[in-house]
């Protein structure tokens, strides 16, 4: 059975505001984060509203992650604040996170379950805290391009991040670089780890998918081609057998990154002038 990643679908549930999204690792919710700031959960199975949207963020919501246990969510926003909610009520868990003071919060995600935090902001500081009480436990910089492309890992123990040619991954707890891949091809657009950490997805500017084994010098030598415009985001599926991809081209496509054929691929509906239309329904 084709299992489908958890931050893409076949269909949209929402409208074009909604530019973040994640999928509940009990597969009950969705919810996505809007350009007017607020964060809306879904019912995955009939689509429906579970709660009004809440509002807390004053700009665009770049970022939300659901914690392991799916309790909690996080969002990360242009607003420069990182904010921790109940995915029951939508009420604000404890204190909003303004650590980064100098540029908008790209994304973040949990360490060590419910206990920590990792988030990263576009100017590349990497911050890592204590979730109940907003300190910080310790902070690194980063460089990242101008189009400030990071992703963490599921556990968010890894750090992607993109810098001109060049691909490296950071241990988040030690600061530590443990692998760089130069990398002098088309422009970089979006990328996202493995459910293992092990590979990494890279969407580039030559409408192809690329795959990363982080313990090699050099990307995957077959590429997944098929979109007809760049790829605008990228998603492992839960038991890491399958990629999804949406593309400029107004495409979803999964693919198998072992035999690298593509799966499936369905026409988006809607996709007016959205760069990031990150929308799930399995409805």
């Amino acid at each position: 059975m084709l299992v489908l990643p958890p931050t893409v679908a076949l269909r949209p549930v929402v409208g074009d505001r909604n530019v973040s999204l994640s999928f509940s690792p009990n597969g009950v919710q969705v919810a996505t984060g809007t350009t007017d700031g607020e964060i809306i959960t879904w019912d995955a199975s009939s689509c429906q509203y579970l709660v009004e949207p809440w509002r807390g963020h004053e700009r665009t919501v770049y970022s939300v992650a659901y914690s392991s246990d799916s309790q909690i969510i996080l969002s990360a926003s242009d607003d420069r604040t990182v904010r921790c909610w109940d995915s029951s009520n939508g009420l604000q868990k404890w204190r909003t996170f303004q650590g980064h003071t100098d540029s908008a919060v790209l994304t973040a995600a949990f360490l060590r379950k419910t206990t920590e935090v990792v988030s990263v902001s576009k100017d590349g500081t990497v911050m890592c805290w204590q979730a109940e009480t907003g300190s910080i436990t310790h902070d690194f910089q980063i460089s990242l391009s101008s189009t400030a492309i990071a992703a963490l890992s599921s556990d968010a123990q890894l750090l992607l991040g993109i810098h001109m040619d060049t691909i490296d991954i950071w241990r988040t707890e030690t600061a530590e670089r443990v692998a760089t891949l130069d990398f002098a091809g088309p422009m970089l657009l979006c990328a996202a780890f493995s459910p293992d950490a092990s590979h990494v997805v890279l969407g580039m500017g030559d409408h192809t998918l690329r795959t990363w084994n982080i313990n090699m010098d050099e990307l995957d030598a077959e590429a997944l081609e098929g979109h007809e415009g760049p790829p605008v985001h990228v998603a492992w599926s839960l038991d890491g057998k399958t990629i999804a991809s949406i593309g400029m081209d107004r495409f979803l496509r999964i693919w198998d990154p072992d035999t690298r054929k593509n799966l499936m691929e369905a026409l988006r509906a809607l996709w007016a002038d959205s760069l990031l239309a990150r929308q799930q329904a399995d409805c």
